[in-house]
């Protein structure tokens, strides 16, 4: 079964203004998932919540290149905690 997931970078100004909201129109558009490429301030287990209530799924979050090589240990550790 093939799933559909926005991008959130394509929403990220809205994200930015109300995480949640913008998760709960994501779900209510049909979306059954994200990827996220910012937490928009928030911890990520906060953002677990948000995505628990929306019904949503993060598949994925996109990190660049620069973070990669420099954060990788905090990315890594920000994804442990989403399980």
């Amino acid at each position: 079964m093939s799933r559909i997931a926005l991008q959130l970078y394509t929403v990220r100004d809205r994200c930015a203004e109300d995480l949640a909201g913008s998760l709960a129109s994501t779900a209510v558009l049909g979306f059954e998932g994200v990827e996220f490429h910012d937490l928009y301030g928030h911890p990520a287990d906060a953002v677990r919540g948000l995505l628990d209530e929306a019904g949503l799924v993060a598949y994925s979050r996109h990190a660049s290149l620069p973070q990669i090589e420099t954060e990788i240990e905090a990315l890594a550790e920000e994804g442990s905690r989403h399980r």
